[in-house]
């Protein structure tokens, strides 16, 4: 990603595609401090599925990458209505919306 400061601050690109158990990330970046953030792009809007896969990735680096903290970013075009509750109440995991204009924005 040539422009990670769309998605956070002080962001540098470690890895895309990475394969690991739990499945393919699309993004994994570094932190100012040398923490871990994963990021995984959806087309479309997203419910449990998506929560479930990152939160997935995010489980397998905390205990492959120990005294490093592990976060999650999920960027898509909208949530599903029936799971916008459960999202909500994500603390590691923060979502990201794109539009039309394809700006990138809190939920």
């Amino acid at each position: 990603m040539t422009r990670p400061h769309l998605i956070g601050k002080g962001l540098k690109s470690s890895d895309r595609q990475l394969r690991i158990a739990a499945g393919r990330l699309d993004l994994l970046f570094e932190d100012e401090k040398g923490n871990l953030v994963i990021v995984e792009v959806k087309l479309g809007k997203i419910g449990r599925d998506a929560l479930r896969q990152i939160r997935s990735y995010v489980h397998e680096l905390r205990n492959t990458e120990p005294g490093r903290e592990v976060s999650g970013i999920l960027v898509c075009s909208g949530i599903m209505p029936a799971y916008e509750s459960d999202l909500r109440k994500q603390a590691d995991i923060r979502i990201l919306v794109y539009g039309w204009d394809l700006k990138v924005r809190d939920w």
